[in-house]
């Protein structure tokens, strides 16, 4: 059973609609209407940007605690490939206490610092 033209998904072609919904595949129409679209997007003004305000606040920083470092842990996902680092979450949990530890104290240190370390 063959399905109607119009319901057709358009497979191994460059397509976009335009702004009044008509499919276009010509590479130099397809460009354009993503050059439109992304010039409109970088160009509009952001209203969020100044509405927000906060006072600076200043004073003794709360430590962050063993049971927050492990709390995170097990809410991390399993089984994920690692990101940058390398490191998976299996690797942290292979010795649990020594991670929270180690996790422990460097989250300490960019508190304290105020930026996270090079290394």
């Amino acid at each position: 059973m063959q399905m109607a033209k119009s319901r057709q998904d358009v497979v191994g072609v460059n397509c976009v609609k335009d702004a009044n919904g008509k499919v276009l595949v010509e590479n130099d129409q397809v460009k354009e209407v993503w050059r439109k679209y992304t010039e409109k997007l970088l160009n509009e003004q952001n209203t969020r940007d100044n509405a927000t305000t906060g006072e600076k606040v200043e004073g003794p920083y709360e430590l962050i605690r063993r049971d927050e470092i492990l709390k995170a842990l097990r809410m991390m996902k399993k089984g994920k490939v690692a990101g940058p680092t390398g490191i998976l979450w299996e690797m942290f949990m292979a010795d649990e206490d020594c991670s929270v530890e180690l996790l422990t104290s460097l989250c300490n240190l960019i508190v304290a610092q105020g930026r996270i370390p090079d290394d």
